[in-house]
C-alpha cells in the first residue's frame, strides 16, 4: 500500500512541476513579446549607453520611415560583456507588440545589411533555431541528423561546434559552415555604422 502511495505522489509531483514549467514558459513569452532582438551594429568597449540609443533610434527611423517610432521604444541595451572583435547584441522594449511586429514584417526579406532584426526568442527556442541551418546542412551531406529538444544530434553523436577535436568528416564540414554562419553575421570592422544604415535605406527604399 505505501509502494502504491508513493508511485501516485510521484505522479502528482511530475504533473505538478510540468505545470510550473508551462507557467514559466509562458511568463517568459510574456515578458519578451514587445522585444527585439538586433544584431551587428558596431560595438566597442567605450560605446555609452546614449550612443547605443542614438544607433538604434536611426535604424527605427529609417526601417518605419517615421521619426515618431522613438516614441514607441521604452528601453534599449546592450546584453552581455563586451568581447574584442565582436558585436554584442542589443535588446530593444518597445511600448507595443504591435510596433515589433510591424518592423518585423519590414525587414523579414529584407537582404544586403549588416544589421539583423529578429524576436526576442527564450533561450531554449532561440537555441532550437539557431541549430536549424546546421540540422539541415548535415542531413544534405548524408548525416542521420535530428534535433532533441534543443540539442542536434548528428550520427547518434550530440553536435558539439566548439570541439575541436572531430574524427568524422561530415561533422567537420558541418562545423565550418557554422563557422561561415556566423562570420556572416558579424559586420566586418571596416563596414562603419552609416554604411550599414545606408544599405538599410537602399533595401526599403527599393521595396516602396
Amino acid at each position: 500500500m505505501e509502494i502504491k502511495q508513493v508511485k501516485e505522489d510521484n505522479v502528482k509531483l511530475k504533473e505538478a512541476v510540468l505545470e510550473q514549467n508551462k507557467r514559466i514558459e509562458y511568463l517568459k513569452r510574456e515578458i519578451r513579446k514587445e522585444n527585439l532582438i538586433i544584431k551587428g551594429v558596431t560595438d566597442n568597449e567605450k560605446k555609452s549607453v546614449a550612443e547605443t540609443e542614438g544607433k538604434i533610434h536611426k535604424i527605427l527611423e529609417e526601417i518605419e520611415i517615421n521619426k515618431n517610432i522613438n516614441e514607441e521604444v521604452d528601453k534599449i541595451r546592450r546584453i552581455r560583456k563586451y568581447r574584442t572583435g565582436t558585436n554584442r547584441l542589443i535588446l530593444a522594449k518597445l511600448s507595443r507588440e504591435k510596433t515589433k511586429v510591424r518592423i518585423l514584417k519590414k525587414v523579414k526579406n529584407s537582404k544586403g545589411s549588416d544589421v539583423w532584426i529578429d524576436e526576442d526568442y527564450p533561450k531554449n527556442i532561440q537555441e532550437r533555431k539557431e541549430l536549424g541551418p546546421i540540422l539541415k546542412e548535415a542531413k544534405s551531406k548524408g548525416c542521420k541528423a535530428y534535433l532533441k529538444y534543443n540539442k542536434l544530434i548528428i550520427n547518434n553523436e550530440m553536435y558539439n561546434p566548439n570541439d575541436k577535436e572531430r574524427t568524422n568528416q561530415s561533422e567537420i564540414e558541418t562545423s565550418k559552415y557554422i563557422q561561415k554562419e556566423t562570420a556572416t553575421a558579424k559586420s566586418p570592422e571596416n563596414n562603419n555604422f552609416d554604411e550599414q544604415i545606408r544599405k538599410i535605406t537602399r533595401i526599403h527604399t527599393s521595396k516602396n
